[in-house]
């Protein structure tokens, strides 16, 4: 089973997203960066995608809240804004619903408990509930869609360009999923015949509410700031997103390691949907939510740091060159034989 076998095609959504980042005059990989100064407005918009209909899909059972979707719709918006080093400012919300349900209020309530816990204080201050009596032709579905603003300083914006040769990737482990992927996951989960030792637990695990690393990321770029060089958050389109902070210089390329341990829920989605090793990596997050791309003189110390903030660190690997720059003393050109 793949992404494509369940109509999701990371080709044509790449493609599409070329031809959109021609339409838009925006800096960084993550979020679009606003001048107003000395300051960039940083803005990020992302939702939660399928994970919604595996929620609705066992939303009675034992342990499974709704509020989780908030902190996932949080974490989705402002772990790609904190990527340009921008602190929390505020937060929109867009909620499509085919008929008008209390039941919404947690989901808010969700929304405003995740942002409650971010640097900053950002506010969840305006939105828009839409009533969709035809969405999707499926009455018991939604749709939320966050959209949220940061500032920072232009001298602290971080967008990748310095990113070298010998640089290291340090990944920030995931609480699972997270929230992206969760066509493939669905589809494997609703076999009813793929049993494990608890399926009540499992779901759970593929339900638990995406990790947000705000409050990390703007702890270590105020001890560390000259030493990271780039920060990405790894969602859709899984470790790939790396090289939207290399595409600067298209020779350099992340050397992966490819020697850490994935949390129990990829073992199951793997094995049950007999999914190969390469779409799970092209797919999925591969256990690792952010990756900061740092000096090597630091590593040590900033692992220190983060592990003292709680994080699980696992060094990924380094930044590399496809290619060594050698210089044709005859013409002057590089690479040439």
């Amino acid at each position: 089973m793949d992404y494509e076998s369940v109509g999701v095609s990371l080709q044509d959504q790449g493609l599409f997203n070329a031809k959109l980042a021609a339409k838009m005059p925006w800096l960084g990989g993550h979020s679009g960066a606003f001048d107003v100064g000395s300051d960039y407005l940083v803005s990020g918009c992302d939702g939660i995608g399928s994970k919604i209909q595996l929620y609705l899909d066992n939303k009675d059972k034992e342990g499974v809240s709704i509020k989780h979707l908030g902190q996932d719709l949080v974490a989705m918006v402002f772990n790609d804004i904190v990527c340009s080093g921008a602190t929390p400012l505020f937060m929109n919300d867009y909620l499509a619903v085919p008929t008008i349900d209390d039941t919404y209020l947690e989901l808010i309530d969700g929304i405003n408990d995740s942002l409650k816990g971010l640097e900053g204080n950002p506010p969840l201050i305006s939105g828009e509930t839409a009533i969709h009596k035809y969405l999707d032709r499926n009455p018991k579905t939604f749709d939320i869609a966050g959209f949220g603003v940061g500032a920072c300083p232009k001298a602290n914006y971080i967008d990748g360009k310095k990113i070298v040769e010998g640089n290291v990737m340090l990944g920030l482990r995931s609480s699972g999923f997270h929230s992206n992927g969760y066509t493939l996951i669905r589809e494997v989960w609703q076999n009813q015949s793929y049993r494990c030792e608890d399926r009540l637990a499992m779901l759970h695990r593929l339900l638990t509410p995406t990790r947000i690393y705000v409050n990390t990321v703007l702890t270590i770029l105020r001890e560390f700031a000259p030493y990271v060089n780039g920060i990405c958050h790894i969602t859709g389109g899984g470790r790939d997103n790396l090289l939207r902070l290399l595409g600067e210089d298209l020779n350099l390329r992340p050397n992966w390691n490819n020697n850490w341990t994935k949390p129990e829920e990829f073992k199951f989605i793997q094995e049950k949907g007999e999914i190969s090793d390469e779409e799970m990596v092209r797919v999925f997050n591969d256990g690792i939510g952010m990756i900061m791309v740092v000096d090597p003189d630091k590593v040590a110390d900033i692992v220190e740091r983060l592990e003292k903030l709680g994080e699980d660190v696992v060094v990924c690997g380094t930044v590399m060159k496809r290619l060594k720059q050698t210089r044709n003393e005859a013409t002057g050109r590089y690479n040439e034989q």
